[in-house]
């Protein structure tokens, strides 16, 4: 009864490891995606500024 509690308890602390792993890389995959989307507006935004940097130049 001792050893099968014992192992019951492993198996649970195994997956409780396995579960705060998973968070931990769900919160760093958002944060990648974060910076991506802000990268992006970045870009989008100097594409922006550029095309009416040009309009004002050819005026």
């Amino acid at each position: 009864m001792t050893k099968t509690l014992k192992q019951l308890v492993h198996v649970l602390w195994a997956i409780e490891k396995d579960l705060s792993v998973i968070a931990s890389n769900t919160e760093a995959l958002k944060n990648q995606m974060s910076i991506k989307e802000t990268i992006d507006q970045t870009i989008a935004n100097r594409q922006e500024n550029d095309a009416k940097s040009k309009e004002l130049e050819a005026c």
